[in-house]
């Protein structure tokens, strides 16, 4: 399956449609018969539907959307949902770092809290994804340009400043880590 998880003509075996409700099914807010069934299959499924494509451009188009509806997943309350989509969410930009200005624009308004998840687990985790971040010029500036925004949003965030506080830290740690 892995090895035919994208095919030629660019046709994905798990389409991010089905991926979506994947982690909805795997992870549900209430207890259900079948989450067992789904947490069995769902290493499996995860990695045939996050398979790299042999075209970067499909990449792309792939990591986008599953970027969008983690960062959601990781806003709501569920907190083995969030965990789990919050390690998407870095997969995609680290295969994508244009996944940043998706961030950038959904960060303060509408998900601050995922944006904090997903900042403090770039942190924690920054050995195995800085070989791919740095990877390239385009890479590193987009990041530590996403990362100064950051900064200035936090400044004029006054709704929740330990959320604020927090995210600063985080910040400045990968701001550090980029020079």
């Amino acid at each position: 399956m892995l090895s035919n998880a994208v095919r030629e003509e660019v046709v994905r075996l798990i389409p991010v449609s089905s991926f979506e409700m994947l982690l909805r099914l795997t992870f549900p807010d209430t207890s259900d018969r079948y989450t067992e069934r789904f947490k069995a299959v769902y290493p499996l499924l995860k990695d045939v539907a996050l398979a790299d494509a042999p075209v970067k451009e499909e990449v792309r188009l792939v990591t986008e959307p599953i970027f969008e509806f983690s960062i959601k997943f990781a806003a709501e309350g569920n907190p083995d949902l969030a965990e789990v989509a919050t390690t998407i969410a870095v997969w995609c930009v680290t295969k994508n770092i244009d996944c940043c200005r998706c961030w950038f624009t959904n960060y303060h308004e509408e998900y601050p809290k995922a944006s904090v998840a997903l900042l403090k687990k770039l942190v924690e985790e920054w050995d195995d994804h800085s070989p791919e971040l740095l990877s390239s010029y385009y890479s590193i500036n987009l990041l530590k340009r996403t990362m100064n925004n950051f900064l200035l949003l936090n400044k004029k965030g006054s709704r929740n400043i330990p959320l604020f506080i927090e995210a600063d830290n985080y910040v400045k740690d990968l701001i550090r880590k980029l020079n």
